[in-house]
């Protein structure tokens, strides 16, 4: 791990293009565009990269008629629908009666729309220390040029956000959570409001999947700690059922039948307030404009807020668990990354920080008997039930050492809040979802062998399959059901502020004392 990576995360496991985000709300009204009588130079020294191009690539022509400029700023007040407010996107007025200006003035207004449903109008890297997930790729200084030969600048700007069931589902959410308009106008205010009671949703009875050592592929829905809005409470889905653009957030366990008869049954939604509820709505509609549109089909994705995973792959079933992940202080990151090998009954190399504070504080009996030794000034625990990574590891690739594993601690995914570890993620079932995954590229057999041999062995798994880790504290199902997950970091408190929604009470999230010294 780099010094730089140490700094920001502490103590990890094993030791975006940028888009230009203009958040400045302007107000006043749209100006009034004449037609222009001819070529005009217009963008000459311009700041903004989008409007510098798409002015380069015109010549200097000026954009604009009438009828477009007032198509442009009647499409500001859809911004509603996305969670944004429609004034940060009104055009700014330009002094004198200059064409240049006012032509200038429009298209900047219309990259700060376009920017704000294409890439989002937060910049992730206000909100956390580490964000490398992959963000969406657009040439709007090219779209914005398609769009006004042909006359339908609205329709474009309608295919910027996340167009699938759950984005749709989540906006509608939103609008039915509160008085837009009115949150808009005072949402301290409405922050502020008295819990709303809310009919109980029932739980799922989980059912006893396969013995972990087999793997399993359409786990059982679990009684889980998140709070759940059904359609009738919050608004239908639009649309069919999710696609590949989607994040799956399903919160399915892969669990052992002791782990799913000890589970906690789920909460209602009687502690969250419709201003709330918006606000967190807000912010994962934010959330969803940050990704990328087109993710890998297969693929692994992580929520740190729900603290579960799923494992996505074309022509199978989703399979889903719960896991542990960072606790305050050790929060684990957005970050994007992927594996090509599993390494079986893998040592752990212990991060300093977590040597110096929870292991030699203990002493070398300690050492001892959890099998530590110190190699090259480094603790490395051997392979062995007391591994604190347990039998496998999903060897991601990544600058900061954060990676999934399993865990001798399974006791720890009965608990309702799984914020435990240091910032790696701890798979349920991790040996099932290794077979699973060695299984569907030919390398069971290999698996098995080096698993068994109670060695370290890393076995390629012939793709790299990529891991995504996000933080999403709202997600719809295929029927449109909203569930809530703590906002536990309060990153989307942070970013709802961003996003002018005001302050909110927030709790204070006091720090986790330390379960076990693993990652």
């Amino acid at each position: 791990m780099s010094l730089t990576a140490w700094a920001i995360l502490g103590a990890g496991c094993d030791a975006q293009t940028s888009n230009p985000r203009d958040a400045a709300a302007a107000g006043g009204a749209p100006p009034a565009v004449a037609a222009p009588p001819g070529p005009l130079q217009v963008g000459g020294g311009v700041s903004d990269p989008d409007a510098r191009l798409f002015y380069q690539r015109r010549g200097g022509k000026s954009a604009w008629t009438p009828a477009q400029a007032k198509a442009l700023t009647n499409s500001f007040a859809d911004a509603r629908r996305h969670g944004l407010n429609p004034a940060a996107f009104a055009v700014k007025r330009t002094s004198g009666d200059d064409p240049d200006q006012q032509d200038l003035a429009l298209t900047l207004a219309a990259f700060r729309y376009a920017r704000a449903l294409a890439f989002g109008f937060v910049d992730p890297r206000r909100i956390e220390k580490v964000f490398t997930l992959e963000p969406n790729r657009i040439d709007l200084a090219a779209g914005l040029e398609q769009a006004l030969a042909k006359a339908d600048v609205p329709r474009w700007l309608t295919s910027l956000p996340p167009s699938d069931s759950e984005y749709q589902a989540l906006s509608a959410a939103y609008l039915a959570a509160a008085d837009v308009a009115a949150f808009i106008k005072d949402p301290v205010a409405r922050c502020q409001t008295p819990a709303e009671p809310s009919a109980p949703v029932p739980a799922t009875p989980a059912q006893s999947p396969p013995p972990e050592a087999a793997p399993s592929q359409s786990p059982s829905p679990p009684a889980q700690p998140e709070q759940s809005v059904s359609p009738a409470q919050s608004a239908p889905a639009q649309g069919a059922a999710p696609s590949q653009e989607a994040t799956v957030q399903s919160p399915i366990p892969n669990a052992a039948p002791e782990q799913a008869a000890s589970a906690p049954a789920p909460p209602t939604t009687a502690g969250l307030s419709r201003g709330y509820r918006a606000r967190q709505l807000a912010a994962n509609l934010e959330r969803r404009r940050w990704l990328n549109r087109s993710p890998a089909a297969t693929r692994i994705d992580v929520n740190t807020a729900s603290c579960t995973v799923v494992y996505l792959r074309s022509g199978t079933d989703p399979w889903a668990a719960r896991m542990v992940c960072g606790k305050i202080g050790h929060e684990t990151p957005s970050i994007q990354g992927s594996f090509h090998r599993l390494v079986a009954n893998p040592p752990w190399r212990v991060p300093m920080d977590i040597a110096r504070r929870e292991i030699f504080t203990k002493g070398r009996g300690y050492m001892r008997r959890e099998q530590m030794h110190v190699v090259n000034g480094r603790v490395v625990q051997r392979p062995g039930p007391h591994n604190s990574l347990g039998s496998v590891k999903f060897d991601v690739d990544d600058p900061y050492e954060i990676y999934l594993h399993d865990t001798p601690s399974k006791s720890l995914f009965a608990l309702p809040e799984r914020h435990k570890s240091h910032g790696c993620v701890r798979v349920q079932n991790a040996v099932g979802l290794a077979r699973l995954i060695a299984q569907q590229n030919g390398r069971l057999d290999a698996f098995n062998k080096a698993l068994a041999s109670g060695k370290t062995g890393s076995v390629d798994i012939g793709e790299a399959i990529p891991v995504r880790l996000l933080y999403h504290t709202a997600f719809a199902d295929e029927a449109g059901q909203i569930t809530f997950a703590p906002d536990t970091y309060g990153w989307n408190d942070k970013l709802a502020t961003a996003l002018g929604l005001g302050p909110a009470q927030a709790a204070a999230h006091r720090d986790e004392p330390d379960v076990d010294v693993g990652p």
